[in-house]
């Protein structure tokens, strides 16, 4: 029986991108996210202070040529503090690599806030693979 063996996935961080849910208040609580393309929205009773924009995070991926390949991301929080808010990620959708082998992959987040959360400058920090599909 013969398997073939499969290069690994080289992911880059694309320089200047950064997961940003902008500046909004928690009021009696409810969500923020931000999608993949960069769209953000709130639920509940959670507000967006104008004039702040969101953003999404970006990565390129190296595999191998005409392939399936998608980014896990784990271990995601906002911090301030020593206070830590999670938040889910939203990747784009699956990859296929080019002929040339690269792909671009698209991070948003979802976070739901309870209202408890004290004010502050939080810091997305999260974790990115490469999964062969």
């Amino acid at each position: 029986m013969a398997a073939p063996v499969v290069a690994p996935i080289v992911m880059h961080h694309t320089p200047g991108s950064a997961l940003n849910f902008a500046k909004f208040t928690v009021g009696t609580g409810g969500g923020v996210v931000v999608n993949a393309v960069g769209i953000g929205s709130a639920t509940g009773n959670v507000k967006f202070v104008p004039g702040f924009a969101v953003s999404f995070d970006a990565f390129a991926l190296a595999d191998e040529t005409a392939h399936n390949s998608s980014t896990i991301i784990t271990n995601s929080t906002i911090a301030f503090g020593g206070k830590t808010i999670a938040f889910v990620t939203v990747p784009s959708a699956a990859n296929s690599t080019t002929a040339a082998g690269t792909a671009k992959c698209k991070t948003g987040g979802t976070s739901t806030l309870s209202g408890a959360e004290t004010p502050g400058n939080f810091v997305c920090t999260d974790n990115a693979a490469g999964m062969d599909n």
